[in-house]
């Protein structure tokens, strides 16, 4: 005969906020409904060391935003988030919090916030924050790769896009900052490390991340983003994924790059374009980044796949430009394109008049309007265009004016 645990006295050690589950010959506990079991375990037993707490994940909702790209807007959501986000305790909850929040359909509001949040957690992922279980620092890095691509998918684009663009490059160098921050500090905590031979003693325990962007290319690839006036009106576009290398250390070390040699591939093949290798030069205190190819070389470069070697650690990537003959190519063309058109209106002008004159015309001298004529439909568009090379050259071959 079985003897109903749960409903004796003793079922109080089950602990606050949890309740008994009577089984045939014995009991389990389990955690009431709005809290979670401190250990993971779905059904504990008393005095295992699994207490109930409050399930936060469900206690704080973080409201969308509903407001204009304003600074008191943004700035008001943002500590509304970051509050929310303190009282969770558990590191991997808090990208678990953002990785839900991020899915689908986000406003540019919430595009800064959430980077926020992203930013502000990751000092959270120390080695004591996270757990000694050998699975926990891979759980964290799924979900911080999850959460992170949650905000660059390509669905993202238009949210990024509304974002004017001095905040979206500080959001999204806040971005890339942030994951390779926060996966350095989760990857010490793994319990198999690879073994390499350095010549160096007593190094501690070393990370080296690798992070790859597929698609924030086109979002980085305005020209407020390039660190000269030339790059600019060589119309440079990011022509390849992201790429991130970072090394980490237990101890306060410097461990110095002589050079880093990647090999990336083009996202459209290259054809006559010029490439050159680049990096994300940025700053730690302001966020404020752009293109620069100082001190990064090409080593070897066919249609489809760049070689670069750089002499530093940061975000690389391939810059792209059509070449110098190819522009000069294009603004003859847009040049002679613009005086034919001009041409071609002040010659249907010019034939107008000339049918007037004929039928209406009681005195028509051939001889004097007829030069004129010529110089009318042939002069006036070449000062034209003469004017507007002076004054805006760059734009003659470009798509965008």
């Amino acid at each position: 005969m079985d003897i109903d645990e749960c409903s004796e006295a003793l079922t109080i050690a089950c602990g606050d906020h949890a309740k008994c589950e009577n089984l045939y010959g014995g009991y389990n506990c389990s955690c009431k409904e709005g809290y979670q079991p401190s250990t993971g375990k779905l059904q504990f037993k008393p005095n295992d060391g699994t207490s109930c707490q409050e399930n936060l994940l469900i206690s704080t909702e973080i409201p969308t935003a509903k407001c204009e790209l304003n600074h008191d807007c943004v700035a008001e959501h943002i500590n509304r988030i970051l509050d929310k986000i303190r009282k969770i305790k558990e590191p991997l909850a808090v990208l678990q919090k953002i990785n839900q929040n991020t899915v689908g359909q986000i406003s540019p509001v919430d595009v800064i916030s959430y980077v926020e949040a992203l930013s502000v957690s990751g000092p959270l992922f120390t080695t004591r924050n996270i757990s000694a279980t050998e699975t926990y620092p891979n759980l964290t890095l799924n979900e911080l790769v999850n959460t992170v691509n949650n905000l660059v998918q390509k669905d993202k684009n238009a949210a990024w896009e509304a974002i004017p663009a001095d905040n979206r490059r500080r959001t999204l160098t806040k971005l890339m900052h942030a994951a390779e921050e926060t996966a350095a500090l989760v990857s010490q905590s793994f319990k198999k490390p690879a073994e390499v031979e350095v010549n160096a003693s007593d190094l501690g325990t070393v990370a080296v991340v690798f992070l790859q962007y597929s698609s924030i290319g086109s979002l980085l690839s305005s020209s407020q983003n390039f660190s000269s006036k030339e790059n600019v009106e060589h119309g440079e576009t990011v022509g390849s994924s992201v790429i991130a290398v970072a090394v980490s250390s237990t101890l306060p070390l410097l461990y110095p790059v002589e050079k880093v040699t990647f090999t990336l591939k083009h996202a459209q093949t290259a054809g006559k374009k010029d490439v050159k290798c680049a990096f994300w030069n940025y700053s730690d205190d302001t966020m404020e980044g752009n293109w620069s190819t100082e001190g990064c070389e090409q080593t070897h470069f066919n249609s489809t796949h760049t070689s670069c070697t750089c002499n530093h650690l940061t975000h690389f990537a391939i810059l792209m430009s059509s070449n110098n003959s190819e522009v000069l190519f294009c603004s003859i063309t847009a040049g002679l394109l613009h005086y034919f058109l001009l041409a071609a209106f002040a010659w249907m002008c010019i034939e107008g008049i000339h049918l007037y004159l004929i039928v209406v015309g009681v005195i028509y001298n051939k001889g004097f309007l007829h030069k004129n004529f010529y110089v009318f439909g042939y002069v006036s568009p070449a000062v034209v265009v003469g004017i507007s090379a002076i004054l805006g050259y760059k734009y003659y071959g470009r798509a965008e004016v």
